[in-house]
């Protein structure tokens, strides 16, 4: 988001603030207008309940603030592809590493479960190399219970080429974000474009063909802002996953020239949605703010180095901007309140 507003959405930064969750123990008043709750699935248990205390006591204000993904509803990852195989609207099964099977369908690869830098193996093609992995994982200081062992769901077409989809949610509406093309089974960017893939994309991004498919998903999930990940299967969508707190654009300069049109088109979509967002705040008390003592003492410390650089970015919010909305993330590189 960041980027994001430094970049394509510059417009918005009189509109937009980022808060990040490290400021919450502190703050006894919150300004009344919308509030986003993002990046869920990387906080701690902890520092849920301390999120979700918050999003309750905006919630209870009359009149509402709007407020979006509630911390303590919202599904993380293992629970919502779990969901999705139990109901047949996903084709392959997720367990914990934790919980070793004998019967996977094979191959299989390992992912982390909270984080989105993609999987930690390669396709994994049985039992015995599966156990040997999850031990090798183990040695670098991964834990059992936050990593992911992921049945390989093969979506390529016949040239062996593979299709990831995504779609927003912001509020009530659906914005296809981008279709990109590979020949590699994980896709973070796209390293095809051919003038037929480009034709395709823009075709995804105009006619939005997935949207009520994409809205029922994001219900189950709970979520009402964020980013969904899918793929089609002999035409059925396979989810990946939900992003609470997904990249929106990158810098222009980010992007190879030939998918600046489809970026740019995107950019077109999505700005005025953030718009319709913004709750006005004229008229309206700023809301207060209490976070249970006993949660507040379960929060772990900050360095002093990252505490000050959290501060600088604070001032600089509150000298640059007054916002109407609010987007709660953590702080860049922080992993602890």
């Amino acid at each position: 988001m960041e980027c994001y507003l430094k970049t394509w959405g510059r417009a918005l930064n009189n509109r937009i603030q980022l808060m990040f969750y490290e400021e919450l123990p502190g703050i006894q008043r919150l300004p009344f207008g919308t509030y986003i709750f993002s990046d869920l699935e990387r906080l701690s248990p902890v520092q849920l309940n301390v999120a979700g205390a918050v999003w309750e006591q905006l919630a209870q204000v009359k009149p509402t603030p709007r407020v979006l993904n509630h911390p303590l509803r919202t599904l993380r990852r293992y629970e919502l592809l779990s969901m999705l195989y139990k109901l047949r609207k996903n084709s392959f099964r997720v367990t914990r590493a934790s919980d070793l099977h004998t019967n996977y369908r094979f191959p299989v690869f390992i992912r982390d479960e909270n984080e989105h830098g993609g999987s930690l193996t390669g396709l994994l093609s049985g039992q015995d190399e599966l156990s040997a992995a999850v031990e090798k994982l183990q040695e670098q200081g991964r834990k059992r219970d936050e990593m992911l062992i992921v049945e390989f769901c093969d979506t390529s077409d016949a040239s062996g080429i593979y299709r990831k989809y995504s779609a927003f949610i912001i509020g009530k509406r659906i914005v296809p974000r981008h279709l990109i093309f590979s020949t590699k089974w994980v896709l973070k960017t796209a390293d095809l474009g051919t003038e037929a893939m480009l034709r395709e994309e823009r075709s995804y991004l105009e006619a939005n063909p997935d949207e009520a498919w994409a809205r029922e998903i994001f219900e189950l999930a709970k979520v009402e802002y964020g980013r969904i990940d899918y793929s089609l299967l002999d035409g059925r969508p396979q989810v990946w996953e939900v992003n609470t707190n997904p990249m929106v654009l990158m810098r222009p300069k980010d992007y190879e020239r030939m998918h600046h049109p489809g970026q740019q088109l995107f950019a077109n979509l999505i700005f005025p949605i953030f718009e319709t967002i913004n709750t006005q705040r004229e008229g309206h008390k700023d809301i207060p703010i209490s976070i249970p003592q006993q949660l507040t003492d379960e929060l772990p410390g900050e360095t002093w180095t990252r505490s000050v650089r959290r501060f600088g970015k604070h001032i600089r919010n509150k000298a640059w901007v007054q916002s109407n909305a609010r987007i709660l993330t953590r702080y860049w590189k922080t992993t602890t309140f």
